[in-house]
């Protein structure tokens, strides 16, 4: 016992030991030449004392930084104790030249202590992608003066030819434009200038909405590149591979995007951009007086067809017209997407006979031609015959009920209830069997569990970030959905469709513990139909962020009569999300 009481105050005059001594604080950086694409890592270690507060960084206006935390450790070198403490900082140049980090500084107990400065060259990156670079990304875009509403198709690579790790790529804002995935991201390998490439590739299809011009942001994708052998041996990296921090980007894209031309613009255009054909058919071409017959209109093609119109139909007379809701699909393709969207129209004829529907047809903006175009479809035939006999309807009276008897009204008791039972005599006093005392002996450990449980959903959601955005994502919705009542009032079509569209990526992010705003319709009908049963829900989800995104830009006359439909249509579809999510 006193060997181990001796032992324990060796230990602690040695700890107050190394806590007395002066401190040292001292930084360096991994490499002193570098290029915009690299990244430094500053290093500020901190030796004597474990108390000491962190470093207080110089003002570094030539740098973007980023804290990479910190590790500590104590030494035992012959029989002598040391402890330190490592502060990690990545710095990303933004110019090139000589860069000087200047001195940090701690104030520890009275005094101050700094590092000496640290000077960087950058350099720019080599312009040669292949060869001598190991690893690149490149952006362009498949036409840089495109016409308002034409599809522009944005195709990111990732070439590489080392390993990386951690590889993450900022998200791109298209301001000003319309965007959705074409297709799936893929890898695959090329070969350029003889250097063998592994390549990461997406695309997105762009849909300007103003004319003027436009500025695609630049990409920029942070990745890990592992150099030089592991260090086995090391207790503090445990054999891992050190790395280094790249910072690749790409350069910005510049559209002029062109407004449509006015020569040879239709009266009442609506705006369709693309190349589409039109086909219509009538479901019965016979049918008896006082039966419908089915017109089915499709259009097809590349373009946006989220806010295509209705064909005209031109020349209807003698029908009653009934139209339904159109049902409108997409289909990535490799350069391109393809709409299909179907109009069905029920004609029911006001008179027999031999009628004629003269055809129906389209308008639109091919921007491969430079002009407006027409596709038409018909005329069609329908043969009504007289029906042949016309129904009679007879009244028949319904006769009077008979009239309901009175009921009878007691209006009081003069004789009490005769006691038949002893067990009404029976002496009601305090008893164990008494549900008072069952009561109170239950009462406690109830409370407890009540208590328990309470306490223990609090604590998951603070500590369970994802279950606490799934438990609030209703309450949070039902609030947008406040919101929106309000901008309906208003008579905002733009700010309502927006809100909404917003309210309706939140609420599903927070249900799937996604950054849902900052997903795209087809990014989150993927995780819903990785999460549900049901192909169709998905679907819905999908097409509704589509029309709430197309109606956001569409003209406000045009589809503020759309507002409380599409209201209550998101309520009805994210409640499906809540029952089975």
């Amino acid at each position: 016992m006193g060997h181990l009481f001796a032992l324990i105050v060796s230990m602690f005059l040695l700890y107050r030991t190394v806590e007395a001594r002066e401190i040292t604080v001292t930084a360096g950086v991994d490499r002193n030449r570098v290029t915009t694409e690299d990244m430094v890592l500053l290093t500020i270690t901190v030796s004597g004392s474990r108390k000491a507060p962190e470093p207080e960084l110089p003002d570094l206006p030539d740098f973007e930084i980023t804290s990479r935390g910190s590790s500590s450790r104590v030494q035992i070198i012959n029989g002598a104790y040391s402890s330190q403490v490592d502060y990690n900082y990545l710095l990303q140049p933004k110019k090139t030249g000589l860069l000087t980090i200047g001195p940090a500084t701690i104030r520890y107990k009275g005094k101050t202590y700094q590092t000496d400065p640290i000077t960087l060259r950058v350099e720019e990156t080599a312009e040669i992608e292949t060869g001598q670079r190991e690893l690149f990304i490149t952006t362009k875009v498949d036409t840089s003066s495109p016409y308002v509403g034409q599809q522009v198709v944005y195709t990111f690579r990732f070439f590489r030819r080392v390993r990386v790790g951690n590889a993450s790529l900022e998200k791109l804002d298209f301001d000003g434009l319309q965007v959705e995935d074409l297709g799936k991201e893929r890898t695959y390998t090329t070969v350029r200038n003889g250097i063998r490439y592994q390549v990461t590739e997406f695309r997105k299809v762009l849909y300007p909405v103003h004319a003027g011009p436009l500025t695609l942001p630049a990409a920029t994708l942070k990745c890990d590149v592992p150099y030089g052998r592991p260090r086995p041996y090391d207790i503090f990296t445990f054999g891992t591979e050190r790395s280094r921090t790249k910072l690749l980007r790409s350069d910005p894209i510049t559209l002029q995007v062109r407004p449509l031309p006015e020569e040879g613009k239709p009266d009442g255009f609506s705006g369709l951009v693309g190349s589409f054909s039109l086909i219509a058919q009538l479901g019965k071409e016979e049918i008896e007086e006082g039966e419908s017959t089915t017109l089915t209109m499709t259009v097809m093609g590349t373009g946006d067809l989220t806010g295509a119109p209705r064909p005209e139909i031109a020349g209807i007379e003698h029908f009653k017209t009934y139209d339904d809701q159109p049902t409108l699909t997409t289909e990535p393709r490799r350069d391109r997407i393809l709409s299909r969207k179907v109009f069905k129209t029920a004609l029911v004829p006001t008179e027999p006979g031999t009628l004629t529907i003269p055809g129906v047809s389209i308008r639109f903006f091919n921007p491969e031609a430079g002009q407006y175009q027409k596709r038409e479809a018909g005329p069609f035939t329908l043969k009504v015959r007289p029906a042949a006999e016309k129904e009679e309807i007879n009244l028949t009276g319904v006769a009077s009920a008979p009239p309901s008897r009175k009921q009878v009204k007691v209006v009081g008791r003069d004789i009490l209830p005769i006691v038949t039972d002893l067990n009404t005599f029976k002496d009601r006093s305090f008893s164990l069997t008494s549900p008072g005392l069952w009561a109170l002996v239950f009462a406690p450990p109830l409370c407890f569990l009540i208590i328990f449980l309470v306490k223990r959903e609090r604590d998951r959601r603070f500590t369970d970030i994802g279950y606490a955005r799934r438990k609030k994502a209703w309450i949070e919705f039902e609030r947008g959905i406040k919101k929106a009542r309000g901008l309906l009032r208003q008579g905002d079509s733009r700010k309502l469709h927006a809100h909404l569209a917003r309210t309706v990526r939140a609420y599903l992010g927070a249900k799937m513990n996604l950054t849902g705003e900052a997903q795209t319709p087809i990014e989150l009908k993927e995780a819903l139909a990785d999460r549900l049963s049901d192909p169709a829900l998905p679907e819905e989800i999908y097409t509704l962020l589509q029309e709430l995104e197309y109606r956001r830009f569409a003209p406000g006359e045009e589809v503020f009569h759309e507002g409380e439909s599409d209201l209550a249509r998101v309520k009805q579809i994210c409640a499906k999300v809540e029952k089975k999510l």
